[in-house]
């Protein structure tokens, strides 16, 4: 975890959130005009959600992760497979519960994230 007392971290963390939020701006103001629900590849768009998730100190469940881009239970599913087949992201298993599974970034695909916003 990032020293958020240091100036040099508190910029590199302002500047990949401002990156972040012009990104988010401009694939909804892209896909409002085309009438679509988001103009980035699905993939794309997981990973930036997992991405927010954890900075945000959120977990996120498998079941979770398609409602928010609107893509469909079955796709959510295919594209987290590929994620992970790739080693982008990671499925923990929840402590007590069987039914719930988390869904994590890896360390290398937090670090390439970080890295193209400026965080890193």
């Amino acid at each position: 975890m990032n020293d958020l007392t240091d100036p040099e971290t508190v910029r590199a963390e302002a500047q990949a959130n401002a990156r972040l939020g012009e990104l988010r701006r401009l694939d909804e103001g892209l896909s409002s005009a085309l009438g679509l629900s988001s103009c980035l590849k699905p993939e794309v768009a997981l990973m930036l959600e997992l991405y927010e998730a954890e900075r945000a100190g959120r977990a996120m469940t498998v079941s979770v992760m398609g409602l928010i881009d609107g893509i469909a239970p079955t796709t959510t599913l295919r594209h987290l497979d590929a994620l992970h087949n790739k080693g982008a992201i990671r499925r923990v298993a929840h402590e007590s519960d069987n039914r719930i599974t988390y869904v994590e970034l890896t360390d290398s695909a937090r670090a390439a994230i970080d890295q193209a916003l400026g965080a890193g």
